[in-house]
Formats: structure tokens, sequence, C-alpha cells
């Protein structure tokens, strides 16, 4: 039927542009005409407004704008964000309220399948329709109010392990705790993240059940980006030290308490942490045994005794690190200077998957003496150390 051929089409043409689809345009005239309909059920405002997807050029526009600024980069989450902006004229009110949202939807997968995508964009778009408190929005996905204090620049799909992890705490206290700045933000999320990376690596748990994850988010808030990365030290005190690990202590004192462990490992005999004889030497083929760069040199430590050399002399516990080496989760090197120790590097030996491509070695931790934050060029040098070995492995850095 032809919407020209309908009587009194003139009757709907005041109403507001893509209030109706041009089906239904056809239907609401024929109804009018026919003496059969009221306009006013049909166009009722509120929480039961009828479906307004985001269709029109200037609110899509709008829309991206506000998404570009939420998401400058591209961290896994921006196609999904896109999707969810897009699937009613409100959504990206409740996203920029709780840019978290999107994060839980992905559950830190960087593909969502098609069929996927369907549910979650038809789910959010009801949440809109009915016009749901955003408390009731973010239960939906399993989120407690107080994390819609995440800025958006902070997340990324790697961290949604630690997510999930808050989301169990109390909300109360989560309130406290979350910082208030986006760097602050960051640098807690950063430290988190590698607490539940080395829980899941040292303990062979799974990601999401680490041990006093709730002691540190609730003590790590208000460190820095580079002191976050510190986190896998005070996992392996925690490991070693479980049923003893007093939660009431502060950061400062579990630190001061993990250095004094450090200390007294340095000469503790490690064999009975090793996998296999202190003397077998492990094969790292495809990484080199020795690589120079800019006065360094990276020497591989590919057997227990090279490790517990390595801890006594750079006071720290990488020769507790043994089984992971002898196992080929890890690839171990010591750097020098003029035949000085001055860092270690640990590698992670697991194949990572990117967008782009992949890697298949990674920087898992580097720590100077006595876990000391290394010079920026040992830093730099760390850099290209590991993009010449994953271009050595054959796979693009």
């Amino acid at each position: 039927m032809s919407v020209q051929s309908i009587a009194h089409l003139e009757s709907i043409a005041s109403l507001p542009t893509g209030l109706l689809y041009p089906h239904q345009a056809d239907g609401v005239a024929f109804l009018i005409s026919n003496k059969r309909a009221n306009l006013a059920p049909l166009i009722k405002k509120g929480p039961n407004r009828m479906s307004d997807p985001v269709d029109d050029e200037t609110s899509r526009r709008a829309a991206f704008q506000r998404l570009e600024t939420m998401f400058p980069t591209n961290r896994g989450l921006e196609p999904i964000f896109s999707l969810m902006a897009n699937a009613h004229r409100y959504a990206i009110d409740y996203l920029a309220q709780a840019p978290v949202i999107v994060l839980a939807v992905t559950r830190g997968r960087t593909h969502i399948p098609y069929s996927e995508r369907a549910f979650v964009a038809e789910q959010f778009r009801n949440l809109c329709e009915s016009g749901a408190p955003l408390r009731d929005v973010m239960r939906t996905y399993g989120l407690p109010l107080p994390l819609r204090a995440l800025e958006a620049g902070v997340l990324t799909a790697s961290r949604a392990t630690v997510v999930r992890r808050l989301a169990l705490m109390n909300p109360s206290s989560l309130a406290q705790i979350i910082p208030a700045t986006r760097p602050k933000q960051n640098a807690w999320l950063q430290a988190l993240e590698k607490w539940c990376d080395a829980m899941a690596v040292r303990s062979g748990r799974d990601r999401s059940e680490c041990l006093f994850f709730e002691w540190a988010a609730a003590h790590y808030p208000g460190v820095t980006y580079s002191e976050a990365n510190w986190a896998p030290h005070m996992v392996d005190f925690v490991l070693a030290h479980a049923a003893t690990f007093n939660p009431r202590w502060t950061l400062d004192r579990a630190h001061a308490e993990e250095q004094k462990w450090h200390a007294e490992l340095a000469v503790v005999d490690t064999a009975e942490h090793a996998a296999g004889a202190l003397d077998t030497v492990i094969d790292y083929t495809p990484l080199p045994h020795l690589w120079e760069y800019a006065g360094l040199s990276f020497v591989a430590l590919q057997t227990g005794k090279a490790l517990r050399a390595e801890g006594a002399a750079m006071h720290h516990c990488v020769a507790t690190y043994w089984k992971d080496v002898a196992n080929g989760g890890s690839r171990i090197y010591s750097i020098r200077e003029n035949g000085k120790r001055v860092a270690t590097v640990e590698l992670d030996n697991r194949l990572i998957p990117y967008k782009w491509g992949t890697n298949h070695y990674r920087m898992r931790q580097l720590s100077g003496p006595r876990n000391a934050r290394p010079a920026p060029e040992v830093a730099e040098a760390v850099g290209s150390f590991v993009e010449e070995i994953n271009k050595l492995a054959g796979r693009r850095p």
C-alpha cells in the first residue's frame, strides 16, 4: 500500500522526525482514515516510548564524537562500544556514565561472534527502551554502581578479570578505594592486573582466583605506574607465606617483609624448588645465548645454578623461577654492563595473540638489584631485545 494513497497522511506530518518508520506511518495513517485508532496511545513518552534506534545522521555523528573522546585508541573495546552506542538514541548516555559496561560485555575478548553481537545490541536496546536507572543497567551486567567511576581511558580487554574481581567486593568498600584521577586509576588497575597474572603463573591458579586480591585492591591505590609493575614481587612473597601473611599489614609493612625475605632467600639453597638437576641446561631455541646492545649484554640463564648465582648477586628471588624455566613457561636473562650485573629480565614464553598479528615473547618483569627500578637505558635495551627476538622467532613484534 502506497503512503500517498492513504487519506489523513497530513495528520501525522507534524510528528517529530524519526519517531515513526515509513511502514509505521503507513499503518497509522490507515488506522486514522478508518477511525480505528487514536494516535495518543501509540506515541507515549517516558520509560515506555517506542523503539528509537540511532538511525539519523545527527545523532549518529554526535555519538561517535563522544566515542572518540572516551576511547581515543583501539583497546579491543571500541568495536563493541560502537555497536552498543548505536543500539539506541540514549545508549551513549548510559555508556558515558559507566564505560565499564562495555568491558563487562566483552568479558576480555577482543572478538565477539556476530550472533552474540546481535544479542548484545538487542539486550542493551531493551534496557535503554525501558528507561532503566543506571544502577539496574549495571546490575544486569554484574557490576556494582561504584565501578561507574572507572574512566574509559583506563579500560583494556586484559583488565576484564580485574574488573570481575572488583565487582565481587563490598560496594561500600569498593567506593572508598577507587582512585579519583585517570593516572591513579591506570596505575591501580595495572598493579591488580599484574597481581592476577603473577598469581596465575606462580601458583597455577585460574586468573579469576587470586589470593589476597581484596588486600591488594585496598592497598595499591596511590602507587605510581612504575611501582605497580613491582606487584609480582609481592605475589612471590605472598605465595611463599600464604598461611602467615597478615591482611592487616599496610603496603609499607608488607614491602619491608618482602625485602627481608628476598635478602634471606639469596643465601638459601634452592635445590628443593628445582624441577630437575640444577646443572641441567634448558634449551632456549630460537632465543640467543648472548645478545648485545649499546654496551649491554643479555646473558641467557639456562640452569638452576645460573639462576641461583643471579639471585645471590642481585638480591632477589629469581632462583625460585627455575621450575618455570624448566617447564618452558619463562625465559630469563641477566643484563650486564662491562661484566657487572645491572638487571634481570623475565620473558613470558607463551603465545600472546594480538589483533594485528602475534607475539611469542613478552616481557613479564624487569628488576634491578634488590628489585630496584633499572636505569632508563636498560629498559630501552630490553624493548629492543624483545623486538629482535620476536623477529628471530618469525613473528611480528
